[in-house]
């Protein structure tokens, strides 16, 4: 085996296994390791380097992510000419992977630099893509209103409940519902599910570059728009939003896709799909700190509160939930978050 400059904090068998596969694929004789930021999985990763390229190599707890997955997912994007990395090799057992490395250009440094339209477009390009896979086999599942409820319990149990210490009002059930009717009488289709400016990458060759894809659901048709446009790490402009699901939608009747309702209708179906996301994604935040001690998410709760409650003030099913945040949830949350963060 050649030498590790770098073994970062991982068990020996993972770095065994990683430094043989990486010295294989890379026809070199040392690696240096760097451990890259991790989002909101148990999965960890970490870029290793020679000085004749790099890879990246995941470590998944077996008994929280499924690796099996991950792999299956990867290869039938790719399959697809969807931008997903190529896994050089994989111990689904141990839950290890080593696999091509997309870079560090996420769009979320690409819309810093004031290049979002070009971004956009890479990404509603696939975003079509995706969702014109062929699963022929059945690796996608399917996103089932039980799911959708058990998401949407994230936020009263660890926001409302865990955070705030209160319980969900009356309303909050009978809203929730009406989220997830609205997301299964939309058009299904395969879907990423996890759309963001941090899961998406300019490659070196100018290409989109997707990670984190083996959550895939086959679901509602706007759901990757809305984790796209209604992004809780970036804020677009109403023109933006605008501008881009009107691509798409214009597109979507081109391609006779069936079902797509008319543009007011196709607004609406996607203004609450970004509801149901936002509200999962601040539950989630919340748990991410509660349960397992991980501040790296807390600091997004209330910018993407303000953002819910501009959105939901417009459609009289979620008016009492935009009432909610403005008058009582922010400034709870705002404050509850300043003390846990001092």
């Amino acid at each position: 085996m050649g030498q590790a400059f770098y073994t970062p904090d991982v068990d020996d068998s993972f770095r065994h296994w990683v430094e043989r596969e990486a010295l294989v694929a890379l026809k070199a004789d040392a690696v240096t390791w760097t451990a890259l930021p991790v989002e909101a999985s148990f999965r960890r990763f970490f870029r290793v380097s020679t000085g004749s390229g790099s890879l990246v190599a995941m470590q998944a707890p077996t008994d929280r992510e499924d690796t099996t997955q991950f792999v299956r997912i990867g290869e039938l994007f790719k399959r697809h000419e969807i931008g997903v990395p190529v896994i050089h090799a994989a111990d689904t057992q141990r839950g290890f992977a080593l696999m091509e490395d997309l870079g560090e250009d996420t769009l979320e440094r690409a819309y810093a630099r004031g290049d979002s339209e070009r971004s956009l477009t890479l990404a509603l390009g696939t975003i079509a893509r995706i969702q014109g896979v062929q699963d022929a086999q059945g690796v996608i599942p399917d996103y089932t209103a039980e799911r959708l409820r058990m998401e949407l319990g994230i936020f009263s149990e660890w926001f409302l409940g865990g955070l705030l210490g209160i319980d969900a009002p009356p309303w909050y059930r009978q809203m929730a519902e009406h989220l997830v009717n609205s997301a299964l009488e939309q058009p299904k289709c395969p879907m990423h599910r996890d759309f963001h400016c941090r899961n998406l990458l300019i490659t070196p060759a100018g290409a989109l570059g997707v990670v984190d894809f083996q959550d895939a659901l086959h679901g509602p048709v706007t759901y990757d728009l809305a984790s796209l446009l209604g992004d809780c790490y970036h804020e677009f402009e109403g023109t933006e939003i605008d501008a881009a699901l009107q691509s798409y939608h214009r597109t979507a009747q081109q391609l006779d896709i069936p079902g797509i309702p008319d543009w007011h209708q196709f607004r609406r179906c996607f203004d609450l799909m970004v509801m149901q996301r936002q509200l999962k994604a601040v539950g989630i935040f919340a748990r991410l700190w509660l349960r397992d001690g991980r501040r790296s998410h807390i600091v997004s709760i209330a910018p993407v509160l303000v953002r819910l409650a501009a959105l939901s003030r417009n459609y009289a099913a979620t008016s009492q939930l935009a009432r909610s945040i403005q008058e009582h949830w922010l400034s709870a949350a705002t404050a509850r978050i300043a003390r846990l963060v001092e």
